[in-house]
């Protein structure tokens, strides 16, 4: 636990120096944050940390082998087109929820996914570019339904911390 809020405090130090660089030589002062690195965003007014899967590969992988997943944390998956999307829960021991959302951060929908299922759990429209997987019932005790918007400001600095750029993604 005291590692997750180190990181956590870490990363928020790392989005507040996005701009930080080193007097003598011009360099940025940081390298990018790995996957595994809890970054701020916001859904609708909650605050939450959440993992960013930008490859292929941390896509694929997502949130296999994870035993838990601490309340308000979970894994955005952020693409460069929006798309139909689809997940699944192969090595996925714990139950979660994943939200659905278009290019412009709008949630559309919820849906829930069982603990190591292998049947795919798709979007209903094609026009989804981020999902957000959370502890399962997560959204509810939340209070966060369609329409929620997610904090753009906050995915740009997250996706800077990462190493990506905003606009590959359509934001600037």
């Amino acid at each position: 636990m005291k590692t997750r809020h180190l990181l956590l405090i870490l990363a928020l130090f790392l989005c507040g120096c996005g701009g930080c660089t080193s007097a003598q030589s011009g360099a940025t002062a940081q390298s990018p944050a790995s996957v595994q690195t809890l970054l701020p965003l916001r859904l609708g007014e909650v605050a939450i940390s959440a993992q960013l899967a930008l490859s292929r590969q941390e896509q694929a992988r997502g949130l296999m082998f994870r035993t838990e997943l601490a309340d308000g944390e979970g894994m955005l998956f952020a693409y460069k087109a929006p798309q139909r999307m689809s997940y699944w829960m192969n090595n996925v021991p714990i139950g979660l929820d994943i939200g659905f959302f278009d290019a412009q951060g709008t949630l559309v929908e919820i849906r829930h996914m069982l603990p190591n299922d292998t049947r795919s759990v798709p979007s209903a429209r094609d026009d989804m570019q981020y999902a957000l997987e959370m502890a399962a019932g997560w959204y509810a005790r939340a209070g966060i339904k369609p329409g929620a918007r997610l904090d753009m400001g906050l995915l740009i600095n997250a996706l800077k911390a990462r190493g990506a750029s905003p606009s590959e993604y359509g934001l600037k």
